[in-house]
Order: C-alpha cells, then structure tokens, then sequence
C-alpha cells in the first residue's frame, strides 16, 4: 500500500488529463489493502479503513472518476489461504521455492464458494460502482486438476462462471483480466 493520500492525488492527476476510470487493485498475494467489514482479520497494515474507501470513492466521484474494485477471487488469493482458518483452501505448490509461483483458491471445495460470497457482498457493500473486477488471472490448475482426474479448462471456467453470476447477482457488471481465456486462443 501507498500512503493513503497517494491515492487522493492520483486522483486528481487522472482528472487533469481526462482519465475516468480507476481499478483499485486492494488485494493480492501480498496483502489486503482494505479493512472489509466481516473480514477484518485479512487487512494488511495500513489498509484503508471502510471510512476511508467510502472519502476516496466521493472524492473520485467529484471528479468525474469512477473507483472499481479489483477483488482478486480464484488466483493471487494468498491473502486469503495463507490465513490459518482459510488454509485448507489452498490449490497450488505450497512448498515452491518462488513466493511468486501460482496458486489459487481450491474451486472444488465446499467452503470456498461459500467464503468467495462473503467477500463479494462485502465488497458490493462498501464500493458502488456497478462493476466488480473478479481477478481470476494467471491460474493455473493443471497439476490440481490433473491428480484429482478433472479437466482444468473446465474446472476454470465452471468456477468463473459461477463468480460471474455472483458478480451478477449482486448487480454488478462483473470483469476479469483475459490472459487465461485468451491463452489457447489461435
């Protein structure tokens, strides 16, 4: 995280030159930028609070910028699995030796949809804006998928559909990054 007034002017410099649109970007592997209520427990010292979300949102919007958030729900969820009551949750090789290397949230476990909720609620509580970037970049489930006799394109897009029409239900028009539905793409 940035200082908190980063955020204020960059703001301010996107309206200068006529930008609209800022993705915030508030969690990954590394950290939870935001005190999310009912989820506390995941933000990342100096993590803007829900009161802090809500002046950066007005702030943005007296400028003509939108503020979409970028809840990362299926890869770069770290943040989440490296929790002790989330651990059980995580798919990916957990002893690679890169802090980099893919992983993910299990997409087959009971639980995780059911957490993957929680947080989308939360989020669509805190932010109003009629998008919701879903995240669900760079995973990679073959090796998951292949010990357990799954097929790992299906299982991608069976889990994102179903955070899609989770984005959806909540009224938000959902958006995910493209590199994994477009990397077999001829």
């Amino acid at each position: 995280m940035e200082r908190h007034s980063y955020y204020f002017d960059l703001v301010d410099f996107m309206a200068r030159w006529g930008m609209d649109t800022l993705l915030f970007h508030f969690s990954d592997d590394q950290g939870f930028g935001v005190v999310l209520p009912g989820f506390e427990d995941l933000a990342s010292p100096g993590a803007f609070s829900a009161d802090e979300v809500r002046q950066l949102i007005a702030h943005a919007r007296s400028k003509g910028v939108e503020v979409i958030p970028e809840l990362e729900t299926f890869g770069h969820i770290r943040y989440l699995t490296n929790r002790p009551a989330y651990a059980h949750l995580f798919a990916g090789d957990a002893t690679a030796a890169d802090a980099w290397a893919f992983n993910a949230i299990d997409p087959t476990h009971p639980q995780t949809f059911e957490v993957v909720e929680r947080l989308v609620k939360a989020t669509v509580q805190l932010f109003d804006s009629p998008h919701l970037h879903v995240g669900c970049d760079e995973v990679d489930m073959r090796a998951f998928c292949q010990c357990r006799g799954l097929d790992a394109s299906t299982t991608w897009a069976d889990y994102v559909n179903r955070i899609i029409g989770l984005a959806r239900a909540h009224g938000r028009t959902p958006m995910i990054w493209g590199d994994h539905p477009t990397k077999d793409a001829v």
